[in-house]
């Protein structure tokens, strides 16, 4: 097997994309460092009598940084994946992929709150079943932005992204296979850079890119070869 086939991009091309997805991981493990430093400097000083300045304090800088993720996240997303269909970016794909990140949590709201349950009853079949959602809803996602990005439509870059990830999912069976062996060696990675959050971050990033690039590149391929 040739060595394009696992990567069918430029080193320019997977640079880019690679520091789209890290700007995003840093955002949020950043804004959780936040919170967590805040939350712990007002428990110690805080009284009763400042018990609502309190609450209104956490509410209000977890609604900021909860704003400014969802806006990180999706500008991100917008670039990366121009980056991968090979578009122009613009500011109109961020507004169509923040409609898309809503219709997606509607999609999987209720499998989410389903696997939450299952772990709040320690139901024996809470792991696998939020497996099967993590990699349900990463799958899809995947497919749903590309098809976004492609045609320029939420709604039918959505619908097309759900059945070529169920119609056509036989197209993706070889590429998944390298995508759960090169995953089970980030596993192993992570697992001893447990200690090294932000080096881990790093290490995502290189997984998410690559995965992102190899699956996306090959079905833009896949469907040029149908015209």
């Amino acid at each position: 097997m040739k060595l394009k086939y696992l990567f069918p991009f430029s080193i320019a091309e997977y640079l880019k994309v690679f520091a789209y997805y890290v700007i995003f991981f840093a955002v949020l493990f950043f804004s959780s460092f936040i919170i967590s430093a805040h939350t712990s400097s007002l428990l110690l000083s805080a009284g009763r009598e400042r018990a609502v300045l309190y609450f209104l304090s956490i509410i209000t800088l977890f609604a900021f940084l909860a704003i400014l993720n969802f806006f990180v996240f999706n500008l991100m997303i917008g670039l990366a994946y121009s980056e991968i269909a090979k578009i122009k970016f613009s500011w109109r794909i961020v507004l169509k992929f923040m409609l898309t990140y809503f219709i997606l949590l509607l999609i999987f709201a209720i499998p989410l709150l389903f696997s939450i349950r299952l772990w709040e009853d320690k139901n024996p079949a809470a792991f696998p079943v939020t497996i099967v959602v993590f990699f349900a809803i990463l799958h899809f996602s995947n497919l749903s932005y590309l098809f976004v990005a492609l045609t320029g439509k939420t709604f039918e870059g959505i619908k097309k992204g759900f059945k070529f990830g169920t119609v056509k999912i036989k197209k993706l069976l070889i590429p998944y296979a390298f995508v759960i062996v090169v995953l089970f060696i980030f596993l192993l990675i992570t697992k001893l850079l447990k200690d090294f959050e932000f080096i881990s971050i790093l290490v995502s990033g290189v997984l998410i890119s690559w995965m992102a690039l190899f699956v996306c590149r090959n079905i833009i391929k896949n469907q040029a070869k149908k015209k």
